[in-house]
């Protein structure tokens, strides 16, 4: 099946073709993934990086992100691309849930009826 072909299949949500095209590509969107991971220089487990690959199929499939592909001839560019910009937004999304379950050393606490600061409790 040609490239064409498939994304026309794909785009009817065609199972069959979207086997393939999971199949057909996933060893890009896995090399896109590790790269934006490299050059992140951020630790992740194999099994982040597994869901990061599912997560971009599955918006592929959702959000018919296979309509943005004008030219077949494209896709493997467009994909790597998509992928690259997916990891980063997942990592971005990781780092902010870390940040914001950071605590400020200057909170508030009361400590046996008396206030004080995580600083000062720190100190």
């Amino acid at each position: 099946m040609t490239t064409e072909e498939l994304l026309q299949k794909c785009r009817k949500k065609d199972r069959t073709a979207w086997d393939e095209f999971a199949k057909r590509y996933r060893h890009l969107v896995a090399k896109s993934v590790g790269y934006k991971i490299k050059t992140l220089k951020t630790p992740s487990s194999r099994n982040e990086i597994a869901d990061i690959i599912q997560d971009i199929f599955l918006a592929i499939w959702e959000k018919d992100k296979l309509d943005e592909v004008k030219d077949p001839a494209t896709l493997e560019s467009w994909l790597a691309i998509m992928s690259i910009n997916m990891a980063s937004n997942h990592f971005k999304k990781r780092s902010l849930r870390h940040f914001q379950d950071a605590v400020s050393i200057e909170k508030t606490l009361t400590i046996e009826n008396r206030r004080t600061t995580l600083g000062e409790v720190l100190t």
